[in-house]
C-alpha cells in the first residue's frame, strides 16, 4: 500500500508517446488480415519498418484503407477490450 500511494499515485504517463508507441507497434498489421488479406498486411508491416512510419500511415498511403477505415480497424482499444463469449449485444 504504501508504494502505491507514495510512488504508483503520482505517476503521470506520457500520452502522447504512448500513443505514438502503440501506433508504432507492428502488431497493429495483424488487425489488417480480415480488411485487407495476409498478403498486404504483410507489405504494409514490412514497408512501416523499412520506412519507419506507421501501420496506419503505410496502409492509408498505399491505398488499401480510407482513414474512417483506418480509424475503425487499427483501433487499439477495440483489440484489447475485454471479450465474453457468446455475449452478441
Amino acid at each position: 500500500e504504501a508504494f502505491a500511494e507514495k510512488f504508483v499515485a503520482k505517476l503521470d504517463a506520457d500520452r502522447e508517446h504512448c500513443e505514438r508507441q502503440v501506433q508504432q507497434s507492428m502488431a497493429l498489421a495483424t488487425a489488417l488480415n480480415p480488411a485487407i488479406g495476409y498478403d498486404k498486411a504483410s507489405e504494409v508491416a514490412k514497408a512501416a519498418l523499412k520506412e519507419d512510419k506507421t501501420v496506419r500511415e503505410v496502409a492509408v498511403g498505399k491505398g488499401y484503407l480510407t482513414e474512417a477505415e483506418a480509424d475503425e480497424v487499427l483501433d487499439p482499444r477495440k483489440m484489447t477490450e475485454r471479450v465474453i463469449l457468446g455475449d452478441e449485444d
